[in-house]
């Protein structure tokens, strides 16, 4: 899909509200590859890593940054929750939760591969149900090749302040879906999951670097 205006100013907005790239590039250099192991082993397993696994004081730089949400489950890591959000992300026969509506269309994104998308309406909580897959072959960050297919889906996105706390506590509850009963056509924070997706894809585009080898293509015993 072309990346309208709409599109170009909701991206600027979600790297205004959270800068996640531009605090990670601050970062002591061991920090940022402690940043890379465990976004590595999130997209390689879909699963929670461990806190045990890493330098507490890394971990401890990475909270501050807002980069990770460490739980009793394990530790978070944008876009991956490691605590249920009701947002469920299945890609190569794995299945994770995700903070946020954008932070669901970006795994599959990010990974280069099909996913499907399980949440609810934020507002009349019906089931619904989107996939995201590749258009020509693969997925890229290049808007052409997303291809999104659901039923009467949008994502609402809207950021009350210039400033957050937490952003899986201040900022992602405000990024939600809506079914399109729900929706109301005339909102400035409403955004076609198309055009979420490509939000999605180019904020997190960083992370591609730190895909393990096996994540980019499914596994065969």
């Amino acid at each position: 899909m072309p990346v309208t205006d709409h599109t170009s100013n909701v991206l600027a907005a979600l790297l205004r509200e959270f800068p996640l790239r531009a605090r990670l590039e601050r970062l002591d250099p061991d920090v940022r590859r402690t940043y890379g192991a465990i976004v590595s082993e999130w997209y390689g397993t879909a699963a929670p890593p461990q806190p045990p696994k890493f330098e507490p004081s890394h971990l401890a730089a990475l909270e501050q940054a807002d980069a990770v949400v460490v739980v009793d489950a394990g530790i978070g890591c944008y876009p991956f929750s490691a605590a249920p959000t009701g947002i469920r992300v299945t890609y190569l026969d794995r299945s994770c939760h995700a903070m946020c509506a954008i932070d669901a269309l970006a795994i599959p994104c990010v990974i280069g591969q099909s996913a499907t998308i399980d949440a609810t309406c934020n507002a009349c909580r019906r089931r619904l149900t989107i996939a995201v897959g590749p258009r020509n072959g693969s997925l890229s960050i290049d808007s052409n090749d997303i291809a999104v297919t659901h039923s009467g889906v949008s994502v609402m996105y809207a950021p009350k302040a210039a400033e957050h706390g937490v952003c899986n506590r201040q900022l992602c509850p405000l990024i939600v879906f809506v079914c399109d009963e729900c929706a109301d056509p005339g909102s400035a924070d409403l955004l076609s999951v198309a055009a979420a997706t490509v939000v999605a894809a180019q904020f997190f585009s960083f992370q591609r670097k730190y895909l393990p080898p096996k994540a980019s293509a499914p596994e065969h015993a």
